[in-house]
């Protein structure tokens, strides 16, 4: 039957996966993971799905080891395949929360310019069936020393944030931006922290002096997004923004932060 794994036609291969699950089930010893893992082909698209999809079936037999080949294939060139490995780790992360969530989080992401990457949009699928436990995860890993943990974490609060709009901590997110040295993570708290001004300005009211604060330490380019999350304040409730601290912007070097 394992041979059968490796067989071109996806018929042949599907009905090998069904008869290794049911030999599994009735005789775990029999089945032998690291045979299986071998066949993988990154040559052959098609089979490595099979395959993969089989050892996803059998992730009580060896979560670590299952967990650590699944994480070879999920920044695959081929999106099938990134999108298997995505949909088996939802659907496995039940059965072993922290495992799964901290190697994944720890993962350069594949992230565009416009687009969330394969390792934040898994983060923020398996939130959808455990909103509250991801959140207050992805919470805590803002403190990691791990630059693409903070980015994950960042990205995928982002994704959620609708659902958590009342219980985000500002005042902890500017706290995350002001030890930040990473632009990235810096550019992506800003559009984190712009998502609840114009859903939640009330969360804004107690940390505002502070902002500004920030604000004026800041390089340009950081800078010119954080105005227009002041911007976005006084549009919905203008009597928040100390008058002092704005004007004194207008005497910035910067024409363009002038303007803005």
């Amino acid at each position: 039957f394992l041979d059968a794994l490796s067989d071109a036609d996806k018929l042949v291969r599907d009905a090998a996966i069904l008869v290794l699950i049911k030999f599994y089930n009735e005789s775990p010893k029999l089945i032998n993971l690291d045979s299986i893992i071998n066949k993988l082909d990154k040559n052959n698209p098609a089979i490595t799905m099979s395959i993969l999809q089989l050892i996803g079936d059998l992730w009580e037999m060896d979560s670590e080891e299952i967990l650590s080949t699944l994480l070879k294939f999920i920044k695959f060139e081929n999106e099938e395949i990134k999108k298997t490995v995505s949909n088996i780790l939802v659907e496995n992360y039940d059965k072993s929360p922290e495992l799964v969530f901290n190697n994944l989080i720890t993962i350069e992401d594949d992230s565009k310019f416009l687009s969330k990457g394969i390792i934040s949009n898994t983060i923020i699928n398996i939130a959808r069936h455990h909103p509250y436990e991801i959140y207050e995860r992805l919470i805590k890993s803002l403190d990691s020393e791990n630059d693409f943990t903070r980015l994950n974490a960042i990205n995928s609060l982002d994704g959620i944030i609708d659902d958590h709009i009342q219980k985000i901590d500002v005042g902890l997110l500017l706290n995350t931006f002001q030890r930040e040295h990473v632009n990235e993570v810096k550019k992506n708290i800003i559009q984190l922290l712009s998502k609840v001004a114009k859903n939640s300005p009330q969360s804004f009211f107690a940390i505002i002096n502070k902002l500004l604060d920030i604000l004026k330490k800041q390089e340009a380019h950081l800078k010119v997004p954080l105005i227009k999350i002041i911007m976005i304040l006084t549009e919905k409730n203008p009597d928040i923004i100390p008058l002092d601290p704005l004007l004194e912007l207008f005497s910035d070097n910067d024409s363009f932060i002038r303007e803005t």
